[in-house]
């Protein structure tokens, strides 16, 4: 099968990037630490890439992916009720 890549933007990169300093999500003062795409993701049919933003398997989903799993429940993040006021902690 054909793997489908992100546009070639240095706007893309630098998302891609920043996500993999966006260590942490913050909630309710507890800092959780973000999951990283990987064999640990249930229901993916695991790639080279993730099928969403394109990250490489151990690397940190780009912010907003419908595929990055919640750090508290491993659920799916987007949408999640356990990050309905959640921060994301960059690392310094």
């Amino acid at each position: 099968m054909t793997e489908i890549y992100p546009p070639a933007t240095p706007e893309w990169a630098e998302r891609m990037a920043q996500a993999q300093l966006d260590t942490h999500v913050l909630v309710n003062g507890h800092a959780y630490p973000r999951l990283a795409y990987g064999p640990d993701s249930p229901g993916l049919n695991l790639r080279a890439r993730c099928y969403g933003c394109y990250v490489l398997i151990g690397q940190r989903h780009v912010i907003g992916c419908m595929h990055e799993r919640c750090a508290i429940c491993g659920e799916q993040a987007y949408g999640c009720p356990c990050l309905t006021d959640s921060e994301v902690v960059t690392a310094q």
